[in-house]
């Protein structure tokens, strides 16, 4: 009798067990289809065949909306100058890159990545132009407020070949 028990314990157990994966798989599955609905729907929704990832807070107070979605504006905004600044960086059209990082830096908190993403930019360009203060001065405020030891070293190995490069230029 007691073996009959033992088994009777263990398939309640595995049926939990089953019943459980299986709502996960339920579970994931219905957020797919949502995640898919909702891709679909954004990529209808942008021109030029863009995806925008739209970002939701379940259990967000309804006072606290407005504030997050104006936030979300800003954040796309910031991200979409960012982006088509590197690709006229990478054309070579510097004043345009430039023009696009400094609108871009006016959305960016500093202590977040993308601010570093935009200091980085405005260094890549103010160097490629040419620019030696500008470029010292971006490329000093990621030396001072990088962490990382060997990121350090390659952003001050960066800065010293940038100012040999100038020194022998001018003939110094």
């Amino acid at each position: 009798m007691e073996l009959t028990f033992l088994n009777h314990k263990k398939y309640f157990k595995n049926m939990r067990f089953v019943c459980f994966i299986l709502s996960i798989l339920l579970v994931t599955s219905f957020a797919s289809i949502c995640a898919l609905g909702d891709v679909a729907k954004s990529q209808d929704e942008t021109s030029n065949s863009q995806q925008k990832t739209r970002t939701m807070i379940i259990g967000l107070p309804e006072n606290k909306q407005e504030t997050f979605m104006r936030s979300m504006a800003k954040t796309e905004k910031k991200f979409e100058l960012i982006r088509t600044a590197r690709q006229f960086y990478q054309k070579t059209k510097y004043q345009e890159a430039l023009e696009l990082l400094l609108e871009a830096l006016k959305y960016s908190n500093p202590d977040t990545m993308d601010a570093w993403n935009v200091r980085g930019g405005l260094a890549d360009v103010y160097e490629a132009m040419g620019k030696k203060d500008e470029f010292l001065a971006e490329i000093n405020w990621l030396i001072e407020k990088c962490q990382n030891r060997d990121t350090k070293k390659k952003f001050i190995d960066r800065k010293n070949k940038f100012l040999f490069s100038k020194s022998k230029a001018s003939g110094n």
